[in-house]
């Protein structure tokens, strides 16, 4: 497996410090990336930002060096086995080259049955997506690159104290080139269900940063039609109206 497959990073904050250090520990052996948000700078080489999703996945993409993915761990976030979860990152992305994978989380806002588009042909225990949480997940670079694209985008209209929303869009970017978006149920993966962010802040600024993505798509010279047409689909499947069926066909075909 080439050194230079996926880039690990874990974001941690004050209170998923002690979390983090538990990951930590389990991935010893491993090269780790820390994007630090505790206040008083608690990891030692970590790199610093606020506590913020957006800035956040900046940086952590900011962190890419030559490696073909970014797996991006939130600190809060448990399992049994860490290094046995990364192993089943790489071996998917090696195998399957999906540009968005994402495993099944506990309090997640995209379980299976709004996030499941189809199960993957002779892979047990994987879907095909729509749509992931920005909790645990891995991208292809040029996916997170073009991601990287639209938050220096957004920045030049404004800050932000959440950021949520980036989900959305990577996903989006995903499925308008026809790539796989992979969720994978294998390994538990558990997720609080508390959450220090304003909700009612963090729509307003889902919603900002929607509206942001259209002119970047203006900008970038992308097919309009065909990002509303993915957009109407994951928000119906979302909400329970969208049929299953082959990710190729997920924007164009009607509820």
């Amino acid at each position: 497996m080439p050194a230079s497959l996926n880039k690990v990073v874990i974001s941690t904050w004050d209170s998923a410090h002690q979390n983090t250090l538990q990951i930590l520990d389990a991935l010893r052996h491993r090269d780790i990336s820390i994007i630090d948000s505790t206040q008083s700078g608690l990891i030692h080489d970590g790199v610093k930002t606020p506590n913020i999703f957006f800035d956040q996945v900046e940086a952590s993409i900011n962190s890419l060096g030559d490696e073909e993915y970014l797996t991006y761990i939130s600190g809060d976030v448990s399992t049994c086995d860490w290094d046995k979860y990364i192993q089943q990152i790489e071996e998917v992305v090696e195998e399957l080259k999906p540009w968005v994978y994402s495993p099944y989380l506990t309090f997640e806002g995209y379980p299976r049955e709004v996030s499941s588009i189809g199960i993957h042909p002779g892979n047990k225990g994987i879907d095909f997506g729509c749509i992931t949480d920005g909790i645990v997940f891995t991208l292809h670079r040029n996916l997170a690159l073009e991601l990287l694209e639209f938050i220096e985008f957004a920045k030049m209209s404004g800050t932000y104290q959440v950021g949520w929303g980036l989900d959305w869009i990577w996903c989006t970017l995903a499925i308008y080139e026809n790539k796989k978006i992979l969720r994978d149920s294998r390994i538990s993966l558990l997720h609080p269900q508390s959450t220090s962010y304003d909700t009612v802040h963090a729509l307003e600024e889902f919603r900002v940063i929607q509206e942001l993505f259209i002119k970047f798509a203006t900008k970038e010279n992308k097919n309009l039609i065909k990002i509303r047409r993915i957009q109407h689909s994951i928000n119906e499947r979302i909400k329970g109206n969208q049929k299953f069926m082959a990710l190729n066909k997920f924007y164009t075909e009607s509820i």
